[in-house]
């Protein structure tokens, strides 16, 4: 079977990621796979030469919108050169591109969902939105949600739609030697023997990230030893350096750009930290929970489901003091860090391996090849 993922581009993100985690499941299975990204601005070198070296063959359709008139005809031509048999979609234009092209050559494709956010603003934001749903609830063979939130969510929104969850996997994590732990964290914070607190994503305003340097800067206060690691890029990368240069956080807090090593990050980590307004099943998360790290996250999409049980500390959204109280706690009480990140581990580790999520979908890739037979 030949399977091509469609994305709308090749940043780092979640949707990237489980991108490298299927190319590893489809190696050990040898299942051929074909990568098509709308564009190739952003993309991450790093990612492209991870997938490439798993056997993916990459494409680059490099289309300037979703509504450039050479966009539908270059994606037909890749899917019937490269001779697709099913279609994986992700993001939003990819969804609506993709599954256009499917009906027109009679490729099954399943559509993804990958977030929470259904509130699009200005006129052509509510155009693609509404084409998205249109064409997931009436065009697509299969329709997958990444966590039970998403699902949730979208059910009311793709009325008629059966929704399929098939939850983000997350790798096993390899973890570190004492010598590389103290190596990383020595490179990333100057000083091993610093409390470091990391936070991964990219940076945008619903990733609650203004209220989390905020809220920092008063742990700093409590505990001048803690350090904030913040690892990803995006449009507030400016606006987050000023506000730590005016909190007076230009020693304490690092901002590292997108990384390729976020597993060895986690580990070399001692809490993790989200401050996000909204998610899905967040991938950053369950790396986190494998790396056996505590987590203080806000009870946003599918975050209550995963930390609850004493798996992690949750707070509402946009509460500074909550995420201020609930750092100085783990930062104080060791042993229930040690707890905390114990349960989150074997939880994942039962829970979340990408053999399971495999198995599961290359079952719906079986079933729509069928139906579409």
């Amino acid at each position: 079977m030949h399977i091509a993922h469609l994305i709308d581009s090749l940043v780092i993100g979640g949707a990237q990621k489980l991108l490298v985690i299927f190319a590893e499941e489809a190696k050990l299975r040898a299942l051929k796979v074909t990568v098509i990204s709308l564009t190739t601005q952003g993309s991450n070198d790093g990612l492209i030469a991870e997938l490439e070296s798993l056997g993916v063959r990459v494409v680059f359709l490099t289309i300037n919108k979703l509504y450039d008139p050479t966009a539908l005809p270059k994606l037909l031509k890749v899917l019937r050169n490269e001779r697709i048999d099913v279609m994986q979609t992700h993001l939003r234009h990819s969804n609506i591109l993709g599954v256009l092209a499917g009906k027109l050559i009679n490729i099954p494709v399943i559509g993804t969902l990958h977030s929470t956010h259904f509130h699009p603003n200005g006129r052509f934001s509510r155009l693609r939105f509404s084409s998205e749903q249109f064409l997931l609830r009436f065009g697509a063979d299969r329709v997958i949600a990444v966590g039970q939130m998403t699902a949730e969510i979208y059910r009311n929104r793709l009325v008629g739609r059966k929704l399929v969850i098939v939850s983000n996997p997350v790798k096993r994590s390899p973890g570190l030697s004492r010598e590389q732990r103290n190596s990383l964290r020595h490179e990333i914070a100057g000083d091993s023997q610093r409390f470091l607190i990391l936070t991964v994503g990219r940076l945008k305003p619903e990733k609650g990230l203004h209220d989390l340097l905020s809220a920092f800067a008063q742990v700093s206060e409590r505990h001048p030893s803690a350090i904030l690691v913040v690892v990803g890029n995006g449009e507030m990368l400016g606006k987050l350096k000023s506000q730590a240069a005016s909190l007076g956080m230009v020693d304490d807090v690092r901002f590292t750009g997108s990384r390729n090593d976020v597993s060895g990050l986690m580990s070399a980590s001692d809490i993790y930290v989200s401050s996000s307004y909204r998610e899905g099943l967040s991938l950053s998360m369950l790396e986190a929970m494998a790396a056996g790290l505590p987590i203080l996250a806000t009870k946003v999409g599918d975050t209550e489901f995963l930390l609850k049980d004493g798996r992690g500390l949750m707070v509402a959204p946009h509460d500074t003091t909550a995420l201020v109280d609930g750092m100085c706690y783990l930062i104080e009480n060791p042993m229930r860090m040690k707890e905390i990140g114990g349960a989150a581990r074997r939880f994942v580790e039962a829970n979340y391996s990408p053999g399971q999520w495999m198995e599961k979908l290359l079952g719906i890739y079986e079933q729509a090849r069928n139906y579409a037979n």
